[in-house]
């Protein structure tokens, strides 16, 4: 039963544990947050190509900024169906082509009503070009990135506890029919012959468990009561049943010498 039981709950917790490795991944959010640093890094690049002055490119700063924006938004359509702002404020050093809004922007009604842990800063490190500071600044809402994290921690949570509740179930079952069954079997079977130690009982109709180490106990059993009925036969009776009770004080202890019973009889050769 031991061998049969172990390798049972081996096999369950592999597999668990397969099913959990390729679910888990699946259930996991991670954020975009790599790719927002990248993107913002290369509109310092082509800021600092776009120069200032004469010879600034008013025309390929602002198309750059306004690929950086479409990015950022599909970024946010990907990320909730919701369509919630994701990128509300943006700074770019030096200001030129007018200041123009599409450069610089920043929604301070929205970013002053949320926590600031929905609140997001990426800023290049600044390169300082004939004294002139070129850098920039990208505010992002967090919110489509918190409430998928959440729900994404919810699944995985209802996921574990659906997978507990099955193997402790898988478990239990497991251990009922190997090992609890066979013993509650036994002591019907004792019980049995302790109510009426004479009737021949067909135990091998009564068990419903394999050929393991409780099988073998309950042919002993078997085989024990049918000596104890040649060797007292009717009238030791009484011996048997009260010996082979489970319940009472001295149920653990075997007492030959019980009070007997005057029977009459009469024999016939």
């Amino acid at each position: 039963v031991g061998a049969e039981l172990s390798d049972i709950i081996t096999r369950r917790v592999i597999i668990a544990v397969l099913l959990m490795l390729c679910v888990v991944p699946l259930l996991s959010y991670s954020s975009p947050v790599e790719d927002e640093k990248e993107a913002t890094q290369f509109l310092h690049k082509v800021n600092i190509q776009a120069g200032y002055g004469e010879n600034v490119d008013c025309n390929f700063l602002l198309g750059s900024t306004q690929e950086y924006t479409d990015f950022m938004l599909n970024i946010a359509n990907e990320i909730s169906a919701k369509k919630n702002q994701y990128l509300v404020g943006l700074k770019i050093l030096p200001e030129r082509c007018g200041s123009n809004q599409a450069l610089n922007f920043m929604d301070d009604d929205l970013i002053g009503n949320v926590r600031e842990e929905s609140i997001a800063l990426v800023q290049t490190t600044p390169d300082f070009i004939n004294g002139i500071e070129y850098s920039v600044l990208s505010v992002f809402h967090l919110r489509s990135i918190i409430e998928e994290e959440s729900l994404s921690g919810i699944y995985l949570t209802l996921f574990v506890i659906f997978m507990l509740v099955v193997l402790s179930s898988q478990f239990n079952g497991d251990a009922q029919r190997l090992v609890l069954s066979p013993i509650e079997d036994m002591m019907e079977m004792v019980n049995m012959v302790a109510d009426d130690p004479l009737e021949d009982f067909d135990f091998h109709a009564h068990s419903k468990t394999g050929e393991y180490e409780t099988r073998v106990i309950q042919v002993a059993i078997q085989k024990i009561t049918a000596l104890l009925r040649v060797g007292f036969g009717v009238a030791g009776a009484e011996i048997i049943s009260t010996n082979m009770a489970v319940d009472g004080e001295n149920s653990s202890m075997f007492d030959p010498m019980l009070p007997g019973k005057r029977i009459y009889a009469i024999f016939g050769f």
